[in-house]
């Protein structure tokens, strides 16, 4: 078996975690009766929560998994980007020296409704034009004041602005030349924006798109994915499949099923793949273990509502019950 337990002791390699930053809003509330007003249901609400979401989930998959991590963002000055920083403030060992606030922006807020474990509505509040040329260019020289603190930069794109193109090609060529490994969880539909990073993680949905078709189902990945890698100048793809597991393409490539399809909520579980093969390779695990770590930890979370996490001792308990260690 692979000793994943190396990840519970080696915490000294720090990741860095650049990208949209959202905030998570689930109400939780019964439905009982229809309104007698309209033909809808009531909701009588129960409670609220508000949780981290977008690169704030990454940051938060990476702090359960105990490794040292810091992000670099922006928030609006409002009350969700007050909430947001007060989240992140709690958190232990997690600076908000690099998050910035941007007046002329409105905090991405997703606020879901929930009764009896079913998502009834999702609302969403944003801004999502690119930040401008002044905050980029102050962003990118806060990260050139601290990237050498890190071996690994995560760039969460969810295409909410602060990820512009001129920024996302200056962090991707400033790692490069540095020896630093960068990996991208992208949401842009042109993958030109993430020439020659070392590892992007696309879903099966984004990765068709990039590919300049409506749909493709997991067996044709292994098709497209050498040519893609070229085109880019990628070193590693990892294509999330839904239900179908995890597909992988490096030196070798396969997919991974699944282990769990008992689905209760998939907010977030991208995030936490990305965390997940994030602290393995940080950790010299190779690409098809790290992959093996990363869809036992979505397993874990679809389980649970919201965007959650897991711990590296119960994704290894996973991983010990499941055949790809019999």
């Amino acid at each position: 078996m692979v000793n994943y337990e190396k990840l519970i002791l080696n915490k000294s390699n720090k990741i860095l975690v650049i990208g949209d930053l959202m905030l998570d809003n689930y109400v939780f509330g019964v439905c009982n009766r229809i309104s007698p007003e309209a033909p809808v249901p009531v909701f009588e609400l129960l409670n609220e929560e508000y949780m981290l979401g977008g690169a704030g989930n990454v940051v938060n998959n990476l702090l359960a998994f105990e490794s040292q991590c810091d992000l670099i963002s922006v928030v609006g000055d409002d009350p969700e980007g007050r909430v947001l920083l007060e989240l992140l403030k709690s958190k232990k060992n997690l600076s908000v020296e690099g998050i910035f606030t941007d007046k002329a922006r409105k905090t991405t807020l997703k606020k879901r409704y929930i009764s009896s474990g079913q998502q009834l509505l999702r609302i969403d509040s944003e801004t999502k034009e690119d930040i401008s040329q002044n905050l980029e260019n102050s962003i990118f020289s806060y990260f050139k004041k601290r990237i050498f603190e890190y071996k690994t930069v995560l760039i969460s794109d969810y295409n909410k602005g602060v990820i512009t193109r001129s920024l996302c090609s200056k962090i991707i060529e400033f790692c490069r030349n540095n020896s630093i490994y960068v990996m991208v969880d992208p949401k842009d539909k042109d993958f030109n924006k993430y020439l020659n990073a070392n590892l992007i993680k696309p879903n099966l949905s984004e990765f068709a798109i990039a590919l300049g078709l409506t749909k493709i189902n997991p067996e044709q990945v292994f098709e497209f994915s050498n040519s893609f890698k070229s085109k880019y100048n990628f070193d590693d793809l990892v294509v999330t499949l839904a239900e179908n597991g995890i597909y992988y393409s490096g030196k070798n490539s396969s997919i991974i099923p699944t282990i769990s399809k008992n689905v209760f909520d998939v907010s977030g579980a991208g995030d936490t793949v990305f965390a997940s093969l994030a602290i393995c390779l940080n950790n010299n695990i190779s690409l098809v273990d790290s992959c093996k770590f990363a869809n036992a930890a979505a397993s874990i979370v679809i389980q649970k509502i919201g965007t959650e996490t897991t711990t590296i001792s119960d994704v290894i308990l996973k991983l010990k019950n499941h055949e790809y260690n019999n």
